[in-house]
């Protein structure tokens, strides 16, 4: 575990920090809380709208009269926007930035196979994409308590493990166009290509003539909103994102492993 324990000190300033930044948005919500709640009725009423609806999606259907609607809806959304980012910046370049680099000849060097080097690397980044979630849940604990709200921590502890799964899914498929194309800005590209249209997809299977397309899409899976109404976690949408992060890991290491590289 030397390359997983060595890269997981290297970048532990950003693998802090960003989660922790991105986590700020429950204590922002929590400020304005006291009193946006006597105002949410009315933007209760605008979300309604159908041109809303597609925009947030089921997001959208959340109560925002409600500390829990509020919570989900804007903590939701921030975090989805932030999983689409980092899962398409930092897998796609575990291995495309040493290329770009001319560092791959280190990576070469190392007595291990090929996949076993890609397979630390990438759990650095499971590792840190745990942070996301750790600490939206402890913010959350923290802020509810404060505000004298309520929240199912069991349902909340189930919704942010969701975020978690697709964390690594993405990520998976991320890392797998990064090792196709073993370039920064092509493996960027399809990665990109990939997940965005993924979260298009998912938005205009918010529109009735379009719901098929949500089928094809793993943001259509272990959501917010079908983990609350189900009170737990969805099997079955469980297995079908760990299937498809286990399968394009399984894919990456593997041709990482068998493929000529020149440096």
């Amino acid at each position: 575990m030397r390359v997983y324990l060595k890269n997981l000190r290297k970048g532990w300033k950003g693998g802090i920090i960003t989660p922790l930044f991105v986590s700020l948005i429950v204590p922002l919500i929590a400020g304005i809380w006291p009193s946006f709640k006597e105002q949410a009725a009315a933007f209760a009423e605008i979300l309604k709208n159908p041109i809303y609806q597609a925009l947030l999606g089921q997001m959208g259907l959340m109560d925002i009269t409600t500390w829990q609607g509020i919570f989900y809806m804007y903590v939701g959304i921030c975090l989805e926007w932030a999983i689409v980012f980092i899962a398409i910046l930092i897998p796609a370049r575990i291995v495309a930035s040493e290329v770009d680099k001319n560092t791959l000849d280190v990576t070469l060097s190392y007595p291990i196979p090929r996949w076993r080097y890609l397979l630390e690397k990438f759990m650095v980044y499971a590792t840190y994409s745990l942070l996301y979630p750790a600490f939206v849940y402890v913010f959350a604990v923290v802020n509810t308590n404060s505000l004298g709200e309520t929240l199912d921590m069991t349902v909340l502890g189930h919704a942010m493990m969701g975020f978690w799964f697709w964390l690594f899914a993405l990520g998976a498929l991320s890392l797998l166009c990064g090792t196709l194309f073993l370039d920064s800005n092509r493996a960027l590209s399809a990665s990109g290509a990939l997940i965005v249209t993924q979260y298009v997809m998912t938005r205009l299977g918010s529109l009735g003539d379009l719901s098929f397309l949500k089928d094809y899409t793993v943001f259509s899976y272990l959501s917010t909103a079908g983990i609350l109404q189900n009170g737990g976690m969805i099997m079955s949408d469980l297995a079908v994102v760990v299937g498809v992060g286990v399968v394009a890991l399984a894919a990456a290491l593997y041709v990482f492993q068998m493929r000529e590289l020149a440096y």
